[in-house]
């Protein structure tokens, strides 16, 4: 008889690639589970702070750790710590002003190993010596929302209406030549400035050498004049002995 081809398990697969049994193997149970949702009022304003949560299920503790792609368009507290059994914990997540527009590029990574025996020292020290293997990931994409709607659609509209109320741009080559002779002035006007600066610092420098020169020949005629006191003064003691 023909034998049928072995049936494969069914698997929910998110879009960040992730496995529903990828997640379940997981030691903590993370919130969100895909997407870091930000709300900010301006594309150049910060968000309001949200927040990655992790529930430990487990009998013994677990060490996380939070890493993102642009450390410097977030504010991320704290970015290590554990989680006892049976508790949960918070981690705030800000996007910085200026950031926003290029925020859904952005990418956040949850590490979390369990660890076996109780634990009391410094969890960022323990993280150095973590094998790999023994490390679970967690993978959140970023998104963020202006007055409601994704910023990339208001950007988008800005950019259209910004189009349609100017006059034809002039071709590409044109607008690159014009930057480059901006860019180039602005060189020469930074050089010239250099230049400048480095002049007055020699003449500051020339000055200040002129004038330690001139009070050193003051003091050198005080002391010679000194010295010509206290001799007229010798010569007049000799020449009227005490009677």
């Amino acid at each position: 008889t023909q034998q049928s081809p072995p049936r494969r398990t069914a698997s929910n697969t998110s879009t960040d690639g992730k496995t529903t049994s990828d997640r379940a193997m997981s030691p903590l149970l993370i919130t969100p589970q895909e997407t870091l949702t930000f709300s900010v009022q301006q594309s150049n304003s910060e968000s309001l702070p949200q927040m990655i949560r992790m529930s430990n299920n487990r009998e013994v503790q677990v060490a996380y750790k939070v890493k993102t792609t642009a450390p410097e368009h977030y504010r991320v507290k704290p970015t290590v710590g554990l989680v006892e059994p049976g508790q949960e914990v918070e981690v705030s997540v800000q996007l910085t002003p200026g950031s926003a527009v290029t925020a859904s590029r952005d990418r956040f990574l949850v590490q979390c190993t369990p660890i076996t025996s109780p634990f009391k020292g410094d969890i960022t020290e323990y993280w150095r010596s973590v094998e790999q293997g023994k490390v679970t990931e967690h993978r959140l994409r970023c998104k963020v929302v202006m007055n409601g709607s994704p910023i990339e659609e208001k950007v988008d509209h800005l950019m259209n209406n910004s189009i349609h109320m100017t006059s034809p741009a002039p071709n590409v080559a044109d607008r690159l030549s014009a930057i480059e002779n901006k860019l180039k002035l602005i060189e020469q006007k930074t050089e010239a400035t250099h230049r400048q600066t480095r002049n007055t610092s020699i003449i500051v420098q020339i000055f200040l050498l002129v004038s330690l020169v001139y009070v050193a020949y003051l003091f050198y005629q005080e002391y010679n004049l000194l010295q010509e006191s206290v001799a007229a003064d010798g010569s007049a003691d000799q020449s009227n002995p005490e009677l």
